[in-house]
């Protein structure tokens, strides 16, 4: 085989692998298990205060409000 089908087909490898990256999301299909690693994972975040993401679980994630007296609050405490 000559060097230019080589890399033809090196080039073919890589790009499948690149697609098959990004189609199966694969950095994202771990479950985030706060408010903080929700966003990360860039999940649907709504602009209430305070915050919530959703995972793609459905699972509801709730920021934490720090208060300058150190104690935190939930909006909707369960």
């Amino acid at each position: 085989m000559s060097q230019n089908v080589k890399r033809a087909i090196l080039a073919v490898v890589v790009g499948c692998f690149i697609y098959l990256f990004f189609v199966f999301d694969i950095p994202y299909t771990k479950t985030p298990d706060s408010f903080a690693t929700c966003v990360v994972f860039g999940k649907l975040v709504s602009e209430l205060y305070p915050r919530q993401c959703v995972s793609k679980d459905g699972i509801l994630y709730t920021e934490e409000i720090t208060h300058a007296s150190g104690t935190s609050l939930l909006a909707n405490p369960l």
